[in-house]
């Protein structure tokens, strides 16, 4: 399926080598604090947005759970597909957009974790209307007092640093609090010198969409990687974590 989405195109170019960042080297640990902070039961239903190699997923399923990822990158969910089979997981991966998708059951929990489609704009989105998309549809696809576990880029650390210059040379977009950068040359050539937009966002900010696609925010902390603590959001906190349910 192509989407003609640029994130999809990074991705896709990304997928076989998306195991060495270094934010997946605490998967168990993270998945340690979903289960904690979720209250998971293995009757559970699980929903994983913008999944990736499926890397939370597959590991909610080695523990027991039923778990589906969605994602945009064919090549991503490859990677998954392939480490669900060779381990006999019963995890299933569904390519969809995640402003797009529409699932035939109800979920208790959802999960949309690390960027994996929060945030990343296309050319044509909308800075603010994309991003509700995404709650909205996860929203229908949960149960009435089902949870979502969020993380999301933080703007507080992007306004703490950026400059006048940044600013006047559109790398910062001050008012929507939009970063505009061109992919260098450590990833595969399909993604080279491509231009990529990232959304951050402002607690207030997140507090409001949740509050549209009709949930209430029980908590908003750090949510860097390899640091799930549930710590005080700290101005120098590269990524919220988020924690909220969906009202009746």
């Amino acid at each position: 399926m192509d989407y003609n989405n640029i994130w999809q195109k990074f991705y896709d170019s990304n997928a076989k080598d998306y195991h060495m960042e270094p934010w997946t080297k605490g998967t168990k640990k993270e998945v340690d604090f979903i289960e904690r902070e979720l209250h998971l039961d293995k009757q559970m239903d699980i929903l994983d947005v913008g999944c990736g190699t499926g890397r939370h997923s597959l590991e909610l399923s080695r523990r027991g759970y039923k778990v589906t990822g969605i994602d945009i990158s064919s090549k991503m969910l490859h990677e998954a597909r392939t480490v669900a089979k060779n381990e006999n997981l019963d995890a299933i991966f569904i390519q969809a957009d995640a402003m797009q998708f529409s699932l035939h059951k109800k979920f208790d929990i959802a999960l949309c974790l690390c960027e994996g489609a929060f945030g990343l704009l296309d050319e044509s989105d909308d800075e603010f209307l994309r991003d509700l998309k995404i709650l909205n549809n996860i929203a229908n696809c949960l149960k009435d007092n089902g949870k979502l576990l969020l993380t999301c880029s933080s703007a507080l650390p992007f306004i703490k640093h950026c400059d006048d210059d940044d600013i006047e040379d559109g790398i910062f977009d001050i008012l929507n609090f939009i970063e505009t950068f061109t992919m260098d040359d450590e990833y595969l050539d399909a993604a080279k010198g491509l231009i990529f937009k990232s959304k951050s966002f402002t607690p207030p900010e997140i507090k409001l969409l949740l509050h549209m696609a009709n949930f209430h925010t029980l908590f908003i902390g750090g949510g860097t990687a390899n640091a799930w603590n549930k710590h005080t959001l700290s101005i120098n906190d590269i990524e919220m974590m988020v924690l909220a349910q969906k009202d009746n």
